[in-house]
């Protein structure tokens, strides 16, 4: 297939809020792609401070850069902007952007390379965090060993042991299909979402190379979950529920992937996926009893856990 400026290989989708002081560098990064047939779809949440005025300024320069705002009649939120700026978008590859990060000059094109190649469904490539001012020292490094990765791969994902973030994954739209972000889910969305892809039978490739800069600050929604932010924590447990649902209808709730949502459960203090993970997986009477008094009972064992976990190191 030729790519051009009006016919481009990549969508890449960035739903914004707020991020006046932010969002420039993150499409700096995209228009200093060594891969120029792109398009940037940017779908603004109802901003109050003025990012907008500063998207207008890319589009006006660069006719790559797409301006949307969520219409009133869409749930608010990033989710519900990424579907929607998909359904503007016309690249064969889609990209989810958050307008907080910063790309690899090549990472496009690298990609690109990768998904045709090996002609696969996606290209996942390794992400780095920073906080602060990025430093722009990117690394001239060949393309590490690439790993076949398929269905197999989906306990790996939801155990963070292969991390898929929003952003250091591209799809080949037509194998999206139908699948959409949950627009009820406002933390733990992609981890609800790739997994749904991957059931699917979806088969991809990966690289360890850092392709993708994410940026650590007070304002993100990972952030603000750590810090206990209710609304964050409501959705990570819902977030749970949907992932169990979704693989025991797929016949995917493995014995091991059992016993993680039920640790999930003792991690997230939530007695609700406890007993969600034991009815799904069909588990016995005395099980059930044995995790549920496992949990009131474990702030009184913890303590001595820890003790004992102490003195073995000694």
């Amino acid at each position: 297939m030729t790519y051009s400026i009006h016919d481009p290989a990549f969508s890449i989708i960035m739903p914004v809020f707020n991020r006046a002081h932010l969002i420039c560098e993150s499409l700096d990064s995209i228009v200093s792609q060594s891969f120029p047939y792109w398009q940037c779809i940017i779908v603004d949440d109802h901003s109050t401070d003025n990012t907008v005025e500063l998207v207008k300024e890319y589009t006006a320069k660069d006719s790559r850069f797409k301006f949307y705002k969520r219409p009133p009649s869409r749930k608010k939120g990033a989710n519900s902007c990424r579907n929607y700026g998909l359904a503007k978008s016309k690249g064969e590859y889609i990209h989810w952007f958050d307008s907080d990060d910063i790309a690899h000059p090549k990472y496009l094109e690298v990609s690109l390379n990768l998904l045709k190649t090996y002609d696969v469904d996606f290209c996942r490539f390794s992400r780095a965090t920073f906080k602060g001012n990025f430093e722009y020292k990117f690394l001239r490094q060949e393309v590490s060993a690439v790993k076949k990765i398929d269905q197999t791969a989906i306990e790996k994902l939801l155990k963070n042991e292969l991390p898929f973030n929003t952003c250091n994954v591209i799809w080949r739209r037509s194998s999206i299909g139908d699948q959409r972000f949950n627009e009820n889910i406002v933390y733990g969305d992609e981890w609800e979402y790739y997994p749904r892809l991957l059931a699917q039978g979806l088969e991809g490739v990966s690289i360890e190379n850092i392709l993708f800069f994410g940026r650590k600050h007070a304002n993100s929604t990972t952030y603000e979950f750590w810090n206990q932010d209710p609304v964050r924590r409501r959705s990570k447990i819902k977030a749970v529920k949907l992932v169990i649902d979704h693989l025991k209808q797929k016949d995917l709730l493995s014995p091991s992937l059992v016993k993680y949502f039920l640790q999930t459960g003792f991690f997230l203090k939530d007695l609700s996926i406890i007993d969600y993970t034991l009815r799904q997986a069909n588990s016995g009477c005395f099980k059930k009893m044995k995790y549920i008094w496992g949990y009131r009972l474990y702030p009184i064992v913890r303590p001595f856990l820890k003790l004992k976990g102490s003195l073995r190191r000694f």
